[in-house]
């Protein structure tokens, strides 16, 4: 699924941790998945509409929520701050830590 969404990427870390092996010019791998007509790279709307189809559904979503955001908040208290807040922080000045950071935050969003 990666390689539709993050095609250059996946390629590259494929590549890197040894996933795929190329034999000859990775340029020329490349250029030749890019320029042909009836690779997925080149139609690359129509085959990530096919995968949202199959992967964004409700049931699909709210496994993703439970896996991602439904374990307790002793794992959130690891790396957050008291606030609790899961979001980026506003630093009015370099000396703000993260606590009045993401109180800044709620305060500029009111």
């Amino acid at each position: 699924m990666d390689i539709i969404k993050e095609t250059s990427l996946t390629l590259g870390e494929a590549y890197m941790t040894k996933k795929i092996d190329i034999e000859g010019s990775i340029q020329d791998v490349i250029e030749s998945l890019y320029n042909n007509k009836e690779s997925f790279l080149c139609n690359g709307v129509k085959y990530a509409s096919l995968l949202k189809m199959a992967t964004n559904n409700i049931k699909n979503s709210k496994k993703n929520i439970e896996f991602h955001y439904d374990i307790g908040n002793d794992f959130y208290k690891l790396w957050l701050d008291d606030t609790m807040t899961y979001s980026c922080g506003y630093f009015k000045s370099k000396d703000d830590i993260l606590t009045t950071a993401q109180k800044n935050k709620k305060r500029s969003t009111k």
